[in-house]
């Protein structure tokens, strides 16, 4: 604590004496001659030999002698001073420098960040969705999979690369918060993509005129057992449902009409998506500004 207070004294002087060291000078400019003149004209044995007993001669050399005391001791205080206040600026600059370096890579990442944020967004591509939407309804089954393969596999990456986003192992609430929507909505995205996925095939046998009976329905809806055990989603967010509702079927009814009218049902959750996509534009645009205010309180780290 002592050697804080010292460093904080000397960052706040210059290299002048301080009004303590002057008054020291002041005392000993006025007090010292006195003793110092007495000492070499009664205690000085040379003053006893003939011919060196003359006052003036002493006194005068007195005076230098006093002046060279008073000249060195000043030199001693402004040197130790410049030597201090030197140490305090070079430890400044070296801080200076890091802080600069630790800046400059932390603005190489952020550049990197937003462009990877961006493509985060990009993957809920909901147009393509819309897409994916008419197809069905116009019964272009292979082309609607071809964009809902290509859709998934994009936020699959997207997912395995948000691991990835943050450099610190510990993240910060507005980090944290991103985080928690972004994958909130992957999984709404995709648990919808893989929900058509599974439709398609039944879409294009009924097509082709096979009849759907209730039990080779619940026989393929058993084959998507991997993605049966997904439907469950911690913390009461919502998730796929189609498939947990293609088993609540009644055996009775239009196994046909019944699984169409669910699809469709399914298919206005896109309006949750696009809720759920503004949302994470507007937690991205709070995040950036937290990192850029984070990055630009670098350099004045250590002032």
């Amino acid at each position: 604590m002592k050697k804080q207070k010292q460093m904080r004294s000397l960052e706040n002087n210059d290299f002048t004496l301080s009004q303590k060291d002057l008054l020291k000078m002041a005392v000993l400019t006025l007090l010292l001659p006195l003793p110092v003149n007495w000492a070499l004209l009664k205690l000085n044995p040379l003053a006893l030999m003939e011919g060196a007993g003359d006052a003036a001669i002493w006194i005068d050399f007195g005076g230098s002698y006093i002046g060279g005391i008073i000249g060195g001791v000043i030199s001693i205080l402004i040197l130790n001073r410049t030597l201090q206040q030197t140490g305090v600026l070079h430890k400044d600059l070296k801080i200076l420098q890091l802080n600069t370096i630790r800046y400059t890579q932390e603005q190489e990442w952020l550049v990197d960040f937003k462009g990877r944020l961006a493509d985060n967004l990009k993957a809920i591509d909901l147009y393509g969705l819309n897409m994916v939407a008419s197809c069905l309804a116009m019964k272009d089954y292979p082309y609607a999979k071809t964009l809902l393969t290509g859709i998934n596999v994009q936020l699959e990456q997207q997912t395995v690369a948000s691991d990835f986003l943050f450099p610190a192992a510990e993240l910060q609430e507005k980090e944290r918060e991103y985080l928690s929507l972004m994958r909130t909505v992957y999984l709404e995205y995709s648990a919808l993509i893989r929900d058509l996925l599974y439709y398609i095939p039944l879409a294009e046998a009924a097509d082709k005129g096979a009849e759907l009976s209730y039990e080779s329905l619940m026989d393929y809806t058993m084959t998507q057992y991997d993605y049966l055990k997904e439907q469950h989603v911690p913390d009461g967010k919502t998730g796929g449902n189609l498939l947990m509702e293609v088993l609540e079927l009644d055996p009775g009814e239009d196994i046909g009409n019944a699984l169409k009218q669910l699809v469709e049902k399914r298919l206005t959750m896109r309006t949750h998506l696009y809720r759920l996509k503004a949302e994470l534009a507007q937690v991205t645009q709070q995040l950036i500004r937290y990192e850029e205010k984070r990055i630009g309180a670098i350099l004045s780290e250590g002032a």
